[in-house]
């Protein structure tokens, strides 16, 4: 009986690490994943965890009527200081843009030095020029993040 009052908490965690696949229907993080693959995301990523600086995230549109989703790539975390100058990104280290070889171009946009606020992530898309992503609509609150892109599916 022992054995099998501690196999049930077992099979509680197993199905609650779901893993579930989406397929995108934009472009916004090109050329990392393009619309028509297929992303299989893990929804308890983040139950003890928050997300961290290069995690590829799903999330939900906030302030908006419609339940919908989106993807893109956290580039910085509560507490840190970004800047876009230049086309490149710099975060907490000023002097040094970010390694980004996976973003499809340079930005063509600036940002100011701003502070994501803790329980936050700035999150942009690989195709920054074209990406509806933080430089637009802020910091994202964490609450808001549905879980961590643990692989690609290429269409």
């Amino acid at each position: 009986m022992r054995k099998l009052s501690l196999f049930i908490p077992l099979l509680l965690i197993a199905a609650g690490c779901s893993e579930k696949a989406f397929r995108m229907g934009s472009d916004v993080m090109l050329p990392t994943i393009s619309a028509g693959d297929t992303v299989v995301v893990n929804r308890s990523a983040y139950i003890n965890e928050e997300p961290e600086r290069a995690d590829i995230v799903l999330y939900e549109i906030p302030d908006i009527d419609v339940e919908r989703i989106s993807i893109l790539r956290v580039v910085a975390v509560g507490g840190d200081t970004i800047r876009v100058q230049g086309g490149k990104l710099y975060v907490n280290d000023m002097d040094e843009p970010v390694d980004e070889p996976y973003i499809k171009e340079p930005m063509r946009y600036t940002l100011e030095d701003t502070t994501v606020p803790d329980g936050h992530v700035y999150v942009l898309g690989d195709n920054r020029n074209d990406s509806n992503d933080s430089h637009r609509f802020g910091p994202l609150s964490v609450d808001d993040v549905v879980g961590k892109v643990v692989k690609v599916e290429e269409r």
